[in-house]
């Protein structure tokens, strides 16, 4: 085998290789999935605003919800939106899914410390809209009166 035979197979297997590695990173998309990377809010939090931003990143997302709602994605992948908190205890899901139905889930547990004024209007809002459906009258599929 001559020194030239031997350049060309040694180029050949390292064109190969070259290729062999770009697919590989390309293609990665493919098997990994969606990516959530979340900045704002942490788990845990406990807050005074009944207003929480979500901000972060996503990477291979074709649709981004919070909480069932869509959220827009710039192109670079980053996206922002505000939630309404309920006083106390409060459960937010975000869900990233790409382009083959692939989905990655982060769930954050958040605790909204309501002014006290606010407590008791939504204390008696509550009592109130459940005194007005314990005595109303119940109706049949039928339009009568029981």
């Amino acid at each position: 085998m001559t020194l030239r035979q031997l350049i060309i197979r040694g180029t050949g297997i390292a064109l190969a290789l070259a290729f062999l590695v770009y697919a590989g990173i390309e293609s990665r998309g493919i098997f990994l999935g969606p990516t959530i990377i979340l900045d704002s809010p942490p788990e845990g939090i406990s807050t005074t605003s009944s207003l929480m931003l979500i901000s972060g990143r996503s990477i291979r997302t074709k649709e981004l919800t919070v909480d069932g709602g869509k959220v827009f994605i710039d192109t670079s992948g980053n996206f922002s939106e505000h939630l309404v908190l309920s006083p106390g205890y409060n459960i937010m899901t975000i869900v990233a899914t790409d382009a083959r139905g692939k989905q990655h889930t982060i769930t954050r547990h958040l605790i909204y410390d309501a002014p006290h004024e606010q407590r008791i209007v939504t204390a008696t809002t509550l009592a109130a809209t459940t005194t007005e459906a314990t005595s109303s009258p119940a109706t049949t599929t039928s339009g009568i009166n029981i």
